[in-house]
């Protein structure tokens, strides 16, 4: 029984020399959820036009553009032609419109809402790409071990957040 080359069973793009990839639809459905985050975000500070509410909506903007540039980044290394890889994005997109739409409400009784899609989006990505890492060179993968330590750490932070906001 023959295994197939390592390339063709990673789930990570091959470059050669200096070529770019192409970006998928998956891909720009994906940022299209993140565009609906940012209006829900300027909605909520309209609604609340206060420095309280500048404050509030500077956090939850840091929180999306990380779920955002995180997942960019990893999925960029990842081939997005791969059907893992899509059903990873799916899978995001579904917690990111769960983000999104408990931004208006995040500092009330939607705050568990936020936190809970929040850390999965974060943890899922982080898991499954160190999981593709898992035969790649060290050095790929101490990148992802690195980066799912950093968003794991917090996570009980957020939730403790999450519970101290009142209903």
């Amino acid at each position: 029984m023959t295994h197939a080359a390592p390339h063709t069973r990673s789930l990570f793009r091959r470059h050669s020399g200096h070529e770019s990839a192409k970006v998928t639809m998956v891909e720009l459905f994906f940022d299209l959820v993140f565009v609906f985050a940012i209006t829900q975000l300027s909605h909520s500070l309209l609604a609340k036009l206060t420095l309280l509410g500048a404050l509030q909506t500077v956090m939850l903007l840091l929180a999306v553009w990380s779920l955002w540039s995180y997942t960019a980044w990893a999925t960029n290394a990842m081939d997005p032609e791969r059907i893992l890889v899509r059903l990873l994005l799916f899978a995001l997109m579904f917690g990111g419109l769960v983000v999104s739409m408990s931004i208006p409400s995040a500092f009330e009784g939607g705050a568990l809402a936020f936190v809970i899609g929040y850390v999965l989006m974060q943890g899922l990505r982080s898991g499954f790409v160190l999981w593709a890492a898992r035969t790649e060179p060290l050095n790929r993968r101490q990148n992802f071990e690195r980066n799912l330590f950093w968003v794991a750490v917090p996570a009980p932070f957020w939730f403790a957040g999450a519970f101290a906001v009142p209903e």
